[in-house]
């Protein structure tokens, strides 16, 4: 996956504000970017943004149902990027809507719609006991009633 950020605080040194910088490998909260004097060093990522990102061709056809390069996550993507609802919501729907339809992801599309809303749930400041235990009660209670 290549991302490129662009700082949005003048506090780094060697990297310009406004530039467009490509990350070459991540933490879970750094960055590794070539700077400007062509040195690559670790800066945090709270002082960028991420403007832009995309899979080469090696990594769609390479994917295997585990969203990671690296170790950056879509989820970080669109958290940096404040999309992070929109596109649970948004994963969500498509997923509800493809159900059924697909051979073979029938089980897995159910898997992908409480993923994500268990993560936007959290997102969102639900608790997470509160979701564990409505989660726990819903399957307790089908297993009882389906036997």
């Amino acid at each position: 996956m290549e991302i490129m950020c662009t700082m949005i605080d003048d506090c780094c040194v060697n990297i310009s504000v406004g530039s467009v910088y490509k990350v070459v490998d991540s933490l879970p909260d750094r960055y590794m970017i070539r700077n400007d004097v062509g040195s690559f060093q670790a800066y945090h990522s709270r002082y960028f943004k991420v403007v832009e990102t995309q899979l080469d061709d090696t990594e769609v056809k390479e994917r295997t149902g585990h969203y990671t390069t690296g170790e950056i996550e879509p989820f970080d993507v669109y958290k940096s990027m404040g999309m992070f609802p929109e596109s649970c919501k948004t994963n969500i729907l498509k997923y509800t809507m493809r159900q059924g339809k697909k051979v073979g992801q029938e089980k897995s599309d159910l898997k992908k719609i409480i993923d994500y809303a268990v993560a936007l749930a959290v997102f969102e400041g639900v608790d997470p006991e509160e979701i564990k235990r409505l989660v726990n009660n819903r399957v307790d209670l089908e297993v009882k009633k389906n036997g």
